[in-house]
């Protein structure tokens, strides 16, 4: 992702239903805003070694993404009030690296 690129505005859910009525025990699951439009799509989870909980797990953390980077901007001002050491300095360095990250800027 360039530094230009940005992420679909949150807040975003996760949609875990039946794929298709008729196929009973097929759902999907699928990162949405909250118009239900598709965020993150993939063609499913077909030879995956990971269970399916796990895979909505990691759905709930990928939806719930655009609320932690907002509250994480708005506690980085915050923090940098309260480094003193090596460590505390250390920490809001990866802090504000994975902001970075987040934003495509490393």
């Amino acid at each position: 992702m360039s530094a230009e690129s940005k992420h679909t505005p949150g807040p975003w859910k996760v949609y875990h239903a039946l794929l298709r009525p008729q196929f009973p025990g097929n759902r999907i699951i699928e990162i949405q805003d909250l118009d239900s439009n598709a965020i993150v799509t993939w063609p499913g989870f077909d030879n995956s070694d990971r269970l399916k909980k796990t895979h909505l797990a990691n759905a709930r953390v990928m939806a719930a993404s655009p609320t932690m980077l907002r509250m994480m901007k708005a506690a980085r001002p915050i923090l940098a009030n309260f480094c003193e050491g090596d460590d505390s300095l250390k920490l809001y360095d990866d802090f504000c690296d994975a902001i970075a990250k987040a934003e495509g800027r490393r």
